[in-house]
């Protein structure tokens, strides 16, 4: 009995540091995909990739226009200052946003969610850092893949020891985004 365990324990030594190996190997950059919009949010342990959580709708023009018409609709109906316009990329928006209790001519709680305490919902008491951006991409020339992204995080303004706190999209701000852009194209979306 004992030379048989012997022996498997033999064999399965060398086969423990392959598993083991290839598992703490680093996985090549060909299998990585490349996202253009990563953000690091304080209250979330990891990049968040822009890209992944975008929110798409289809319209049928140039990627030039639509372009041009979102950075116009997060600009004007938000007041963000765009700080990402590059229209070669397709990436308009802004990643270092600090806001609070309001976003454009509404409660930031319409576009975020952090929770509530006992004076309502954090986001309209808490100071709130954002990333908002719109992907553009072509799919033919006539026709554009518009994405809109955002991702956000709170801290409590009520002691320094607090730590920040990873917030929610309500999803209303990517929508009506991409509702100002299909009207100005046109187009009906819910």
């Amino acid at each position: 009995m004992r030379t048989v365990l012997a022996r498997r324990s033999r064999w399965m030594l060398p086969l423990r540091w392959i598993l083991l190996g290839s598992v703490l190997l680093p996985v090549p950059d060909l299998l990585a995909q490349p996202y253009r919009a990563r953000v690091r949010l304080p209250g979330f342990a990891q990049i968040i990739a822009m890209d992944t959580i975008a929110v798409r709708t289809d319209v049928p023009a140039s990627r030039l226009e639509v372009f041009q018409v979102a950075a116009a609709a997060i600009e004007t109906e938000f007041k963000i200052d765009l700080k990402i316009r590059d229209s070669t990329a397709g990436l308009v928006g802004n990643m270092e946003l600090v806001k609070m209790r309001s976003l454009g001519r509404s409660p930031m709680s319409r576009y975020v969610s952090c929770g509530s305490g006992m004076t309502g919902p954090n986001a309209d008491n808490y100071r709130i850092y954002l990333a908002i951006i719109a992907i553009v991409d072509s799919l033919s020339p006539d026709k554009t893949r518009l994405g809109v992204a955002l991702a956000a995080a709170a801290q409590d303004l009520q002691g320094s020891s607090k730590q920040p706190i990873a917030c929610g999209s309500t999803g209303a701000l990517e929508g009506q985004v991409r509702r100002l852009v299909a009207a100005r194209f046109g187009m009906r979306t819910q």
